[in-house]
């Protein structure tokens, strides 16, 4: 530290998960359409909720896809909530349907 004294702290386990791998556009939405692409993890739903905490889009997948297209139709502007979830992990993501 700045003081030079020093802490020892317990193993971290670190995990790599789904927020490091998921990729999402456009963003903002102008088309219509949200595409999630999720590199080797399989997606089981990707969900969009409004600020107020309201699901307003959910899509479960039959076959655990790794790439999503996602419709926005429909939606008014503003900022949502994307919450994907995979393989025994979720992650949340802010998008603007624009």
């Amino acid at each position: 530290d700045n003081d030079g004294t020093t802490q020892t702290y317990p193993l971290t386990a670190f995990v790599k998960g789904l927020s490091n791998e998921v990729s999402y556009y456009p963003n903002p939405i102008t088309n219509g359409v949200l595409n999630v692409v999720a590199g080797s993890y399989k997606i089981e739903s990707v969900a969009l909720f409004d600020l107020n905490g309201k699901k307003v889009v959910l899509v479960n997948t039959k076959n655990n896809s790794q790439n999503l297209a996602i419709p926005t139709q429909g939606l008014a502007k503003g900022i949502y909530i994307l919450e994907i979830k995979g393989e025994n992990t979720s992650t949340t993501k802010k998008v603007v349907v624009d």
